[in-house]
């Protein structure tokens, strides 16, 4: 047993081979995608996630954000991988888990890695090209399907990947075939699409006595052909449309004539002797007031 394992191809012998220009295989360039995923835990809505990957600074980054209800409770999870493009290897990686904080950053400059939780940090030396949870996955998106096992290293021990039979993965847009994977330890497996471009399609992870399952939904590029069948048979929205409460009182209001409204009377401006008067009686009753007050 001991030797078949020792036969596996290490993650950076694949790594090295996905990077040279091999015929027919080839992984597909890097590009900016967003993920839609539904979370069923024993088999009610746990939750939902969004993968979202995108260029940030000369890097390649990965975020997943994962909101949980229902029989697992309510909280709130989001990873973050930062990877070099040219080498598809972390160089960073981080995770809120409801104000919990942990952060990893490979230095392969330095030859070291930092471990860091809250306040608490402890340095290692970088001895091989370790992997996070996020970048496994693209790892096996950029993996030879003819290879059947593979041994990624991890901050916490070696996961040993097996590739399975392929099995269709149903999804909104009808069943997908995809590449089963199984890893170990871990009890997980992830689903990968098997043609281009390999999309995550589901993960299956053993949670206590049952089964967490994520599955795709949806894409940023491509929705489901229900929505679009039903929005399809939707009527087109009127421009005009009724205000108030009642759309009969409204049309009636708007068929009426608009009424103009008059401008305020003004007094007529006194002229002539009267005028005179009225500024003689106020010019007296001023000096009136002030001979009583003197």
């Amino acid at each position: 047993m001991d030797a078949e394992i020792n036969q596996i191809p290490s993650s950076e012998a694949v790594i090295s081979q996905s990077l040279v220009p091999l015929e027919p295989w080839q992984p597909l360039p890097l590009r900016a995608e967003e993920f839609f995923f539904s979370m069923v835990y024993a088999g009610a809505a746990a939750g939902s996630e969004r993968w979202m990957t995108q260029f940030d600074k000369g890097q390649y980054l990965i975020r997943r954000e994962a909101i949980f209800q229902g029989s697992l409770g309510m909280s709130r999870r989001v990873q973050v991988s930062r990877f070099a493009a040219h080498l598809r290897l972390p160089m960073m990686f981080s995770e809120n888990d409801n104000g919990r904080i942990f952060e990893t950053i490979f230095d392969r400059r330095a030859g070291t890695v930092t471990l860091k939780q809250n306040r608490d940090e402890a340095t290692q030396a970088l001895t091989q090209d370790y992997h996070d949870p996020l970048s496994i996955v693209q790892l096996l998106r950029d993996l030879d399907p003819e290879i059947m096992t593979v041994r990624v290293p991890m901050i916490g021990g070696t996961v040993l990947v097996t590739r399975l039979d392929d099995e269709p993965v149903e999804t909104p847009w009808g069943e997908v075939m995809a590449r089963a994977y199984y890893l170990r330890p871990g009890m997980g497996f992830i689903y990968i699409e098997a043609e281009a471009p390999y999309r995550p399609l589901k993960f299956v992870q053993a949670i206590g006595r049952f089964v967490l399952e994520s599955t795709l939904t949806r894409t940023s590029e491509q929705r489901p052909q229900q929505n679009q069948s039903n929005q399809a048979h939707k009527r087109p929205r009127s421009r005009h449309k009724p205000q108030g409460k009642y759309p009969e009182a409204a049309q009636k209001a708007q068929q009426q004539p608009r009424v103009q409204h008059q401008t305020a009377l003004q007094t007529p401006r006194v002229e002539g002797e009267e005028a005179g008067k009225g500024k003689k009686r106020r010019r007296f009753r001023k000096r009136g007031n002030k001979t009583q007050e003197g």
